[in-house]
């Protein structure tokens, strides 16, 4: 009997065991390694960006951290809410109202003529972004406030104020004549990684069937700014019996290097060397006087540093 209740036993935990294999339910399956994951992430990242800087591509990881510094930048430039804009050149000094959109979608203008107005719902001046202020070229009494924008140039300056006496300089860079239909409306109000203002007005023969002008005058200027420190130039730049090496220089928005042939007061590119290729190259010329120069996302370049 007791030998039976064995058997019994036995068969039941053998027969259990069995089940318990057969039903893919009853164990979870292992994770994968996780160095694959890794693998796989270094992968990513060690490939080619789309993105060049100059004459020297980027790594994906590269390009991701320029644009990591890029909107830290936008993050750092504060705009101001617009009361007066002037510009010496042509005589402008006006007060500047907040203004929205009308029901057809276009940017309302102040009533008065000798007002200027700022488009509320885009941008700021001074902020990263294409903020934009109009203005009437005419009226039946005569000239309005934009009526000589059309002569300014390139480099003259435009002064923007809040009302608590904080003062921007913007500075021309260019000016386009669009048809009203067809002028290209998110580039003059949207988004920009300078901090770019537009002036904006009508021009063209007057329409007196339509009561307009056919043409949108755009005057683009940018944001006057101290110009950023200059890279550091790599160090170390030594010589061996073939080869030219330096160190890098470690800084995250370094994007490459080129290296010069130095005769005289002269130099000659002699190539480019990408931020994430080694540090060394091969010259043909064991008599010749080398240099190397760093450069940054903002393309530019560092002071050179001639070899030892």
């Amino acid at each position: 009997m007791r030998l039976t209740i064995l058997y019994l036993i036995t068969g039941v935990l053998v027969i259990g065991f069995f089940l318990l294999e057969m039903n893919p339910f009853q164990r979870q399956a292992a994770p994968p390694p996780t160095t694959e994951t890794k693998t796989e992430q270094m992968s990513t990242e060690n490939e080619f960006s789309d993105q060049k800087v100059a004459e020297f591509p980027l790594l994906e990881k590269q390009s991701q951290k320029l644009d990591q510094i890029r909107e830290e930048r936008k993050k750092q430039m504060e705009g101001i809410v617009p009361d007066r804009i002037e510009i010496p050149a042509i005589d402008v000094d006006a007060t500047v109202q907040p203004k929205g959109e009308l029901e057809n979608g276009e940017m309302e203008v102040p009533a008065d003529d000798h007002i200027t107005g700022w488009y509320e719902p885009g941008y700021e001046p001074g902020s990263a972004g294409s903020s934009v202020i109009a203005g009437h070229v005419d009226s039946k009494k005569g000239p309005a406030v934009f009526f000589y924008l059309t002569d300014l140039e390139e480099g003259d300056e435009v002064y923007i104020t809040d009302k608590d006496g904080k003062k921007l300089t913007f500075v021309v860079k260019e000016m386009h004549a669009y048809p009203a239909e067809n002028a290209p409306i998110r580039q003059i109000f949207g988004a920009s990684d300078k901090a770019v203002l537009n002036l904006i007005t009508c021009t063209g023969t007057f329409d007196h069937e339509r009561q307009t002008h056919p043409d949108r005058l755009v005057v683009t200027t940018e944001l006057k700014q101290d110009k950023p420190k200059l890279p550091q130039a790599p160090t170390e730049v030594k010589k061996s019996t073939n080869a030219l090496s330096w160190h890098a220089v470690r800084d995250e928005d370094i994007v490459g290097y080129r290296i010069y042939k130095l005769n005289g007061e002269k130099r000659e590119l002699v190539t480019s060397v990408a931020a994430f290729e080694r540090k060394n190259i091969s010259i043909d010329n064991q008599d010749a006087t080398y240099a190397v120069t760093a450069v940054d996302m903002d393309e530019q370049e560092s002071e050179m540093n001639e070899m030892k």
